[in-house]
């Protein structure tokens, strides 16, 4: 095959893979799920002026990583409005794991249908069970782009580049700590099994990662959340029961330590396979035992390790059981033409049910770059060009209710929105006690009258009401949907 061909097969592969991710992730969508943190602290970090009240919470968990202010200063550098960007870096991290994929496969030295198989199984998003992690989302999330990274150090390692492997690396950890840690983790296993040329200076950097962690939970930045849980905190961030696997089901462990058993079987049964991957099985297996080893800290509700979200490294765990897979159907001696008909059964049924979730289950478009228009949108439009300074009260369910929140579409504060304060409940205790606290003054929230209403605004400092109820109040805006209305003069 002429380089030419190859680079056609490759850039019409890539295209596939992202049309298959995307629609199996529901279609590419804006300001969904998790951006309703990720969107607002950018912001922030655009202009100062915004959240003036919101500012503490979103600092919580924005405040430990860079990807808030790598997004800003790219949206700054680019000239671009910040959906665009956000577009853009979905798709780059949509391509990056497909390379990885490739890269993968090519390392292990799949067959082509074993490959094929690969990249299928990396389109069929799923959630791993009980850990509050997809495979893929139909949104950019800097886990996505820092397990690509991953993906990218783990074929650079099994090619014995260690540079790259390891400049890889510092950028998962730069976009997404934890990811970055679970993939180095993995990768440091990795390298004391297979070259045990290098097992001194990596037991000497293990050391020295463990003396820096042990100074940072003992007296450094992570020192204050080195403390149990009370149950004032953990009222806060009781939906989040993903938080606590000693409580998991038994189905949630049967999936999770399912592909660990193939990890295990493969290693024993894998004597001629290169000291490489007999590493990263390895490594995959000593993130379960090092899962199970920290069990009991998150059972004690210990805040460090259930912030740390252990039970992720099963997201991994998985990956080196497809890749385990992988390799069995292209070793497989049976039928010639079996390994072509897995594939061929995978890659159909990615593209079934892609389609399927975006046509039948969403009746969404594939691509929607920008909030979706709509009454809620036009409604959040007024609010944003209200003062950087206004409170707004609404349903506490706005976010899941209408697609966006207030903070995503109007970019103002914004009283409470229980999905995500609830999610950002973890990593701070006075956060907690402010969702405790505003949880219970907006139960209810339809059916409270117009006096209690303005109570809250005269405590709160409260500026504006949205909601599609009509109430005896001040109307600010309305179209055919929503009302706002005004809760008093703004301060």
């Amino acid at each position: 095959m002429t380089s030419a061909a190859r680079t056609l097969r490759i850039a019409a592969g890539a295209i596939l893979f992202a049309l298959a991710a995307t629609a199996n992730s529901g279609g590419y969508r804006y300001g969904a799920s998790d951006q309703a943190f990720y969107i607002p602290a950018i912001r922030k970090a655009m202009d100062a002026s915004l959240f003036p009240r919101d500012a503490a919470m979103l600092a919580a968990q924005g405040h430990v990583i860079l990807w808030d202010g790598l997004v800003a200063g790219l949206a700054a550098l680019s000239g671009l409005p910040l959906p665009w960007v956000f577009f853009a870096l979905y798709l780059a991290g949509v391509l990056a794991l497909y390379a990885g994929g490739l890269l993968l496969a090519r390392a292990v030295r799949l067959s082509g249908w074993g490959t094929v198989a690969l990249l299928a199984l990396l389109t069929l998003r799923h959630r791993i069970a009980k850990t509050g992690v997809n495979t893929l989302e139909g949104y950019l999330h800097p886990r996505m782009i820092a397990f690509a990274f991953g993906v990218l150090a783990m074929a650079a390692f099994l090619r014995r580049r260690p540079g790259w492997a390891l400049a890889a690396l510092a950028a998962a950890g730069a976009v997404h700590p934890t990811t970055g840690v679970w993939f180095a983790m993995l990768l440091g296993v990795a390298a004391l099994a297979a070259w045990p040329q290098w097992r001194l200076p990596l037991i000497g950097l293990a050391l020295a990662g463990t003396t820096a962690a042990i100074w940072a939970i003992g007296a450094g930045p992570l020192a204050a959340r080195a403390v149990v849980m009370d149950e004032a905190w953990l009222s806060a961030i009781a939906t989040k029961d993903y938080l606590f696997p000693h409580e998991w089901p038994a189905y949630a462990w049967i999936f999770n330590l399912l592909p660990a058993l193939v990890v295990a079987w493969a290693l024993w049964r894998g004597k001629d396979l290169a000291p490489e991957l007999r590493g990263l099985l390895a490594g995959a297996l000593a993130l379960t035992l090092f899962f199970l080893a920290t069990l009991p800290f998150v059972a004690l509700r210990y805040a460090l390790a259930v912030q740390l979200q252990i039970p992720r490294v099963f997201w991994l765990v998985e990956l080196m059981a497809f890749v385990v897979l992988c390799l069995w159907l292209s070793t497989w001696r049976g039928p010639a033409r079996a390994a072509a008909v897995a594939a061929g059964l995978l890659v159909v049924a990615s593209l079934a049910r892609g389609a399927t979730v975006v046509v039948v289950e969403k009746d969404a478009r594939l691509i929607t770059i920008d909030l979706a228009r709509g009454d809620w949108t036009d409604a959040m439009a007024w609010l944003r060009s209200q003062p950087a300074g206004a409170h707004v009260l609404a349903d506490p369910g706005h976010a899941w209710r209408y697609a966006s929140s207030v903070r995503v579409g109007a970019e103002r504060d914004v009283f409470h929105e229980d999905v995500k304060d609830a999610a950002l409940a973890m990593y701070d205790r006075e956060v907690a006690m402010r969702v405790v606290e505003r949880r219970a003054l907006t139960h209810d929230f339809a059916a409270k009258p117009v006096a209690e209403l303005l109570t809250l605004a005269r405590v709160f400092e409260l500026d504006y009401l949205v909601t599609d109820v009509q109430l005896d109040l001040p109307v600010a805006y309305e179209n055919a949907t929503f009302r706002i209305y005004a809760l008093g003069p703004l301060r």
